[in-house]
């Protein structure tokens, strides 16, 4: 959620994901979302001009469109059958709706392996969620996606525009009076043990990659009704879109490829509630692992952030491949 594959570079080498997979044999190839800064293309629109047309997209958009085309594009230039899927946050919910709205894509996927889920978010806690009213109706949606230009803007514009960027004002010494920790812990919830004080000014200075107001809304929507469902444009419009006057739920009982979930205590973005809705509505046998971080304190951000994620996360994560064919 409003980051781009370099967010999986945070981590040194020692404890990096990608290179632990890579070490291991693995060829890692990692995804950037549509309107992140590395994926601002478009074969028809410009996403500075053709605001409306560009950045009428959410992550429904990115399930059914963007993800199948990385898998296959995955498969073909590695001449295999089937891929490992590792989702944090809206990389989840991406699979989820992939692969129960395309029962096709779930033959491509090995095992999927979702760090901190996110599906049904109605216990989420963070202060995000003061944007459930401000953004959840689709009349306010409009008044907000012409007033952001469809999109909050990225750390990279900033810098552009102010010659600053959070990264810049998050130095050493502010990092080590508690200022720039602590905003991370209101958005994300608190784990000071396992925040990487050194590597937060280099982290913040990536922080927000581009985030479709769409997206949002459709988050603010999610959280607001307690359900898993597509975009709500309203009665009228959902009889044109869907054929009801409801967004239709979406069903992960058409789920089938092996998943493991992946859990923080302390995630108010993907609390354990919401966590256990989720697992409820998996398909029997589906799901291969529920695991809970072995760290009281462990947040949404500590997946890819945290001292410890190798040996709490990684590590496991490759114990479990193993047990797959490649």
């Amino acid at each position: 959620m409003s980051l781009s594959s370099d967010c999986w570079n945070f981590q040194p080498g020692s404890r990096n994901l990608p290179f632990k997979l890579a070490d291991a044999g693995y060829e890692v190839w990692l995804s950037n979302g549509r309107g992140t800064t590395y994926s601002l293309g478009h074969t028809k629109y410009d996403a500075n001009k053709d605001i409306a047309a560009y950045w009428s997209f959410s992550f429904h958009e990115m399930a059914i469109y963007d993800l199948p085309a990385v898998i296959e594009k995955m498969l073909k230039e590695t001449n295999t059958k089937k891929v490992f899927y590792v989702g944090h946050s809206m990389g989840t919910t991406q699979y989820f709706i992939g692969l129960s709205e395309i029962p096709e894509l779930n033959d491509k996927i090995a095992a999927g392996f979702m760090f901190a889920p996110i599906a049904y978010v109605g216990h989420m806690s963070s202060v995000i969620r003061l944007i459930v009213p401000l953004l959840g109706p689709y009349a306010q949606y409009e008044v907000a996606n012409l007033a952001l230009l469809g999109r909050i803007q990225g750390g990279g514009q900033y810098r552009k525009l102010f010659k600053v960027s959070p990264g810049d004002l998050c130095d050493l010494t502010a990092t080590k009076c508690g200022v720039c920790d602590n905003l991370v812990f209101l958005l994300f919830g608190y784990n000071a043990g396992q925040m990487n004080n050194t590597e937060l000014p280099n982290i913040l200075a990536k922080l927000p990659n581009n985030i479709a107001v769409k997206w949002l809304s459709h988050y603010a929507q999610l959280i607001a009704t307690c359900k898993f469902q597509k975009y709500d444009y309203g009665p009228i419009k959902n009889m044109k879109e869907y054929g009801s006057n409801q967004p239709p739920e979406y069903n992960l009982q058409n789920i089938n490829a092996p998943t493991y979930f992946f859990y923080g205590e302390q995630d108010n973005l993907g609390p354990p509630n919401d966590v256990k809705i989720t697992a409820s509505k998996m398909k029997s046998g589906v799901l291969k692992g529920n695991y809970k971080v072995r760290n009281k304190y462990f947040n949404h951000v500590d997946f890819i952030m945290a001292k410890d994620a190798d040996r709490l996360i990684y590590n496991k994560v490759l114990s479990e491949m193993r047990k797959y064919k490649p």
